[in-house]
């Protein structure tokens, strides 16, 4: 499968659909033309993604073949919108089109460092996760539950947030009502942070510091709605090689 995107410089009048292709304003660059594919993941990440299913993890993962070129951040806007047009597929045709259909310059968004996109529960260097502490019956001060590094018996942290601090390893290790192990129970830390580990090697073939990422406001299609009843909407573009982007996309209500 090839999502197309036509991109025309300022001259040529306003964003608009033609023949289905999103024509789009994007200043300084007047006639630039890209393809993106969406190719299938190695059998390591393959298994990776299934069992994330099963656990009932809310990201989807979608990887791209993308032209290598030095516009970083245009090459990051339309991973974003073909990225979330294909995790939009099983919706159906129509959300598919509409998603597919957003010009790149729409969206909203930022570049961020390895750290803010795992935000405060994964340290990338370290390999350590927090995970809600099982054993705690109430919310700390301030709203948030007590963590504890996945696998370690120690006394339980107060993680430190921010307004709009929601990040990759919170929207992953947290859905709605928790991720399940194969019988169906609630996963405990160590299985948590081994899925998760998982797939930051096999699915984004673990990111180095210097690693083009983007966080996006999930903002622009049918794909965020049920995000904005109650959990959360977002996505992320994450380079993984120089012709390869993962997407990211998150939305879930209860």
């Amino acid at each position: 499968m090839s999502l197309t995107f036509l991109i025309l410089g300022p001259d040529r009048g306003a964003p608009g659909l033609l023949l289905g292709i999103p024509l789009v304003h994007q200043a300084g660059n007047p006639y630039i033309a890209a393809v993106l594919n969406v190719i299938n993941f190695n059998r390591a990440a393959i298994d990776t993604l299934r069992s994330c299913r099963q656990a009932h993890v809310v990201p989807d993962f979608v990887l791209l073949s993308v032209p290598t070129r030095d516009d970083e951040e245009l090459t990051h806007r339309q991973a974003a919108v073909a990225g979330v047009a294909e995790a939009s597929r099983p919706a159906g045709r129509k959300f598919v089109t509409e998603a597919r259909a957003v010009p790149p310059e729409w969206l909203h968004g930022r570049r961020l460092s390895l750290r803010d996109f795992y935000g405060p529960l994964f340290d990338p260097a370290t390999e350590i996760l927090l995970v809600r502490d099982e054993r705690a019956t109430a919310v700390s001060i301030g709203g948030w539950p007590p963590y504890v590094p996945a696998g370690q018996d120690t006394s339980p942290v107060t993680v430190p947030r921010r307004a709009g601090d929601w990040a990759f390893a919170d929207a992953f290790t947290n859905p709605p009502y928790g991720l399940r192990g194969a019988d169906g129970r609630r996963m405990k830390g160590v299985a948590t942070r081994d899925l998760f580990i998982a797939t930051v090697h096999h699915v984004l073939r673990r990111p180095p510091t210097e690693t083009p990422i983007w966080g996006w406001e999930g903002d622009w299609c049918p794909y965020f709605d049920r995000g904005h009843e109650w959990w959360g909407a977002a996505a992320w573009t994450v380079r993984t090689a120089p012709d390869r982007i993962v997407t990211i996309a998150v939305s879930a209500t209860d």
